[in-house]
């Protein structure tokens, strides 16, 4: 390319200023910083009042910690309950330059309750300020508690309360400083590239080659053994999977959940009673390591056999390397199948032989690998072999039409057959299979549905999204203007990338997204045809063709430089944390045959003496999502429902194969239940249906503190609906947003809600808003919290639905008494949040006398 000496110098003396100046914004002036989601900086048990009478200023002084300060709180009191007055915070210097000036009206300031002034202002760390607080207008003057400066630790003045920012860590400051250099050599390599082509033959490149690949090897490695710290929400499925399979459980009869028969490997436990499945487990891990490190030798010996570009691997190291953090078995399958993929596609994209081709041996033994990580995957994590088999498809189809080639069905068409084969030497059932197959499906579709967040993201996570998505499109453009033959790899990849996305959008938040984005796109930077970058004809010609090539790959570098700075400013809540997960990664490997129980964990979750006394070796339950307690307390004789928690019931599927355990003989004579929920939800009626069968054949036996001990009275015919019991009276429409008064002879009801076309697009490509329920009672009680759109499908019972140990003792009565007490009447129930937007407008009621 012809470029004149004089331009490509000045190209390069502007790409190192951006270099200083990036490295003068990150280490000098520390300009990364994140928000704080910790609780308050500085919190204090004894408090000074000050009155805040009208205009009089209250001047806290201020020594910064941090350079960003996130947040200023304050507590009122004596606040009336339609304060007309306004509210004044402000940040000055010692020479009076104000930083930060808000007024906000006192009405809402909560009473007695921290409120949070954003603030988001930049400070010089040790140096003096002042916080000014003032109200002007109010007809009583509030009172404003703050703290003696003998309670604070700086030794500062009465303050308030501060939210620091985080600052970036060293390694992630390190991480978006080396893809600016990496920005820098690429400029290098556009303006010298045959130079720099040169360069990187050497022989000592393969030293770097193989300590990238090392490295990304060692640090992408999950976690061999999972260590059971806690009895809580995940911890305590994970430990199901772990019991299911040694204690002739049935996924797809007696269990259902997105994880499968060998979903176990994914957090492998070593317990007391597992050893042969553990050892099994880690065996199948053990292979995956292999594959994976097969891979990735053979992306070190095509480097040197000019069909992947070194800069390609430096570029997929670093996206990885810099936006570090761990990894988990399903995920980690899911890079290595795609690896092999891309690796197998390299070896035969310059072939001409195309008999030689189908004769390699090589080539056969990455089709097997390939179809291997398929199988596990189906019967791990189904959704994640949904993820790999999407790509699979696509590639097969675009390498049809671009390339000629019909073979690359390999890739997928025998796993799916063994994977049937498999689950049916796991479960001899058509049926059994069937249900697997449709329960993975409802429960995805109903978990989706039910763990949103109305807000997932920030403003500034949502802004690297948008911009991550769009360098991720000109990523793909570039490679069909460079060879689209290869291109059809990054194009498939974006069906993956979608559905994280979509995991993404729910309760685990952008961040979590965002490190499983960076493992594929690690990936699908190796399927990119860098040459262009060195390719002796676009140096040597002058053709139109040739300086767009070059204009395009050098493109395609900064698009995956400024993917990885933007990813690496987003991971901040783990990437500094670099190092003990590698020793907790070492030492758990050292320590594989250690349990995976922690001593401090059964001591903090052990059972009182007296309730595992009464329940001796009798079969029990735990609900909602304890199941853990059951490694904590091994004397218990633990029984598992079919949704395997309380809480991931979900789905009208689950409900009634609940039910039916519940009334069936093989039901736990005793259940262990916990007064807990999670996120809002109302207690029992968000699973109304499995209530059902819990309230039919259970009485209550103890109460131990928040725990209450169940025991069954009562076997109920399995039933598959509980509407058998009741007669049909009528069907309505409501407005979504109506109060819905319950009709005198209503005993039962079936919600049916809908969502309108935008909710139906929002939750198929994002996903849909919260909706809550409310629900009134004669008493004056109300219940509120998020409803669980599809459980309602299946209906509740029209009654009270116990909260607390006490309310459940009221409703079931004790075990032998019949003075059971259905609790006040509901009078009616209504629907609010902002999902009311993304549903339709009429909701449809089923009542049932």
């Amino acid at each position: 390319m012809n470029i004149k000496r004089s331009g490509k110098i000045v190209l390069s003396i502007i790409a190192g200023a951006v270099c200083i100046l990036v490295a003068a914004y990150l280490w000098i002036y520390n300009g990364v910083h994140y928000h704080n989601k910790d609780e308050l900086a500085q919190t204090v048990s004894e408090y000074q009042v000050f009155e805040m009478l009208d205009g009089e200023e209250l001047s806290i002084p201020l020594l910064p910690e941090k350079n960003y300060v996130q947040s200023i709180s304050v507590l009122l009191i004596n606040l009336e309950s339609e304060e007309s007055g306004n509210m004044t915070v402000s940040i000055l210097d010692k020479y009076g330059k104000k930083y930060f000036d808000t007024s906000i009206p006192l009405s809402s300031v909560p009473a007695g309750e921290f409120y949070e002034f954003p603030v988001y202002t930049r400070l010089t760390r040790n140096r003096e300020y002042l916080i000014n607080i003032s109200q002007k207008g109010a007809s009583v003057a509030p009172y404003l508690l703050y703290a003696d400066s003998s309670q604070i630790k700086n030794g500062a003045d009465p303050l308030v309360g501060i939210k620091y920012c985080n600052e970036a860590s060293d390694w992630e400051k390190s991480g978006i400083m080396i893809s600016v250099i990496l920005g820098l050599l690429t400029v290098l390599i556009f303006c010298f590239g045959s130079d720099i082509s040169k360069f990187l033959s050497r022989s000592y490149t393969k030293i770097i080659l193989g300590i990238l690949l090392l490295t990304q090897y060692i640090m992408m490695m999950p976690m061999f053994k999972y260590v059971l710290g806690s009895v809580t929400l995940d911890p305590s499925w994970r430990y199901v999977l772990n019991i299911l399979g040694y204690r002739g459980y049935k996924f797809g009869d007696d269990a259902f959940f997105t994880y499968g028969p060998l979903g176990f490997i994914c957090y492998l436990m070593n317990l007391d009673n597992n050893g042969i499945t553990y050892y099994v487990g880690l065996a199948v891990l053990l292979i995956v390591v292999f594959i994976n490190a097969y891979f990735l030798f053979k992306v070190f010996k095509l480097v040197f056999q000019n069909k992947i570009s070194i800069v390609g691997v430096v570029l997929s190291s670093l996206v990885y390397i810099l936006n570090y953090t761990k990894s988990e078995w399903d995920n980690y399958m899911l890079y290595t199948l795609i690896l092999g993929v891309i690796v197998s596609f390299r070896e035969r994209h310059e072939s001409k032989d195309r008999t030689e081709d189908k004769n390699d041996r090589s080539h056969i033994v990455t089709i097997v690998a390939v179809n291997f990580l398929f199988c596990i995957m189906s019967l791990s994590k189904f959704s994640t072999f949904t993820s790999a088999l999407s790509f699979t498809i696509l590639f097969a189809i675009f390498d049809f039409f671009f390339n000629r080639r019909i073979e690359s069905i390999s890739y997928f068409a025998p796993a799916c057959a063994f994977s049937v084969i498999g689950y049916l030497l796991y479960n001899p059932s058509f049926a059994d299979l069937f249900r697997y197959l449709k329960g993975i499906f409802a429960i995805s579709d109903g978990w989706m549905i039910s763990s949103q967040w109305d807000y997932c993201f920030t403003q500034k996570e949502w802004q690297s999204l948008i911009l991550i998505m769009i360098m991720f499109v000109l990523l793909m453009v570039t490679g069909i203007i460079c060879d689209h033959k290869s291109s059809h790899i990054i194009i498939s990849l974006s069906s993956s990338m979608f559905l994280l996305f979509k995991y993404a959008s729910t309760r685990h938040g952008l961040a979590c997204g965002l490190w499983l984005y960076a493992m594929l796109f690690s990936a699908a930077v190796l399927s990119f045809n860098w040459d262009v970058l060195f390719d002796k004809e676009s140096n040597d010609r002058s053709t139109q063709r040739s300086v767009c090539i070059r204009i395009a790959g050098l493109f395609a570098i900064a698009c995956v430089s400024f993917t990885s700075i933007l990813q690496t400013t987003n991971l901040h809540y783990s990437t500094g944390e670099i190092k003990a997960q590698l020793h907790d990664k070492f030492f758990g490997i050292i320590h594989i045959n250690d349990p995976s129980v922690l001593p401090e964990t059964i001591e903090s979750s052990t059972l009182p003496e007296e309730l595992l006394a009464k329940i001796g070796s009798e079969s029990v339950c735990i609900y909602n999502y304890r199941q853990a307690m059951g490694a904590t307390n091994p004397s218990l004789n633990l029984k598992v429902y079919p949704s395997i928690q309380g809480v991931l019931t979900i789905v009208p599927m689950m409900e009634q194969r609940n039910t039916y355990f519940f009334n069936s003989e093989d039901a736990p004579t005793y259940m262990i239940m916990f007064d807990e929920t999670i996120d809002d939800r109302i207690k029992l009626f968000d699973s109304p249906y499995t209530w059902d069968g819990i309230r039919t054949n259970y009485q209550v036996d103890s109460v131990y503190g928040d725990i209450t001990l169940l025991k069954k009275v009562n076997t109920g015919k399995p039933k598959d609906e509980i509407t058998d019991e009741y007669t049909f009276l009528r069907e309505e429409s409501y407005d979504k947003d109506a109060v819905i008064e319950i009709p005198h002879d209503a005993k039962y009801a079936k919600v049916k809600i809908d969502f309108s076309l935008t909710g139906k697009l929002k939750k198929f490509f994002y996903h849909v808003f919260i909706t809550n329920v409310s629900i009134n009672y004669s008493d004056g009680r109300v219940l509120y919290g998020r409803a669980i759109i599809p459980t309602l499908e299946e209906g509740f019972e029209i009654t009270y639905f116990p909260q607390n140990p006490g309310e459940m003792i009221q409703k079931l009565g004790y075990v032998g008494q019949d003075d059971k007490d259905n609790g006040p009447d509901m009078v009616s129930i209504s629907f609010s949040g902002l999902g009311l937007n993304d549903i339709a407008d009429k909701i449809k009621i089923k009542w049932y006398g």
